[in-house]
């Protein structure tokens, strides 16, 4: 299990930052077909927790990078700049995109805008 975190910086008041844990990530067969991302599970009692990377719940959108473009649990893209994506890998990721505390309703009006704008990324 490997960790990347793709963090901007900005003057801007409204940053978003991806953060994800990589898994076993198959890639997305095509556009129109949801990414095959797990979901949040119940914890069962003697599941080795040793074994996963637990962080705190952030109040962000689930966003899945396929190497290509961010999409989310619905397979539906979101518009980023090319700066917010470049340095991104060529291999799957799978996060969330989060602006911050108090900041979800925002965050989800940057994230759904077909021509998004730079300095609110």
């Amino acid at each position: 299990m490997r960790t990347w975190q793709h963090e901007t910086r900005n003057d801007s008041t409204w940053n978003i930052f991806f953060f994800i844990a990589i898994l076993a990530i198959p890639p997305a067969t095509n556009a129109e077909k949801p990414p095959d991302i797990t979901l949040a599970h119940v914890y069962t009692k003697g599941i080795d927790v040793g074994q996963y990377w637990i962080s705190e719940k952030l109040d962000g959108v689930r966003a899945y990078w396929n190497g290509r473009q961010l999409l989310s649990r619905q397979g539906n893209p979101y518009i980023a700049p090319n700066w917010f994506t470049t340095g991104f890998p060529s291999y799957p990721l799978d996060g969330e995109l989060w602006a911050g505390r108090s900041n979800f309703e925002k965050l989800v009006s940057i994230v759904r805008k077909q021509h998004p704008i730079d300095s609110e990324w």
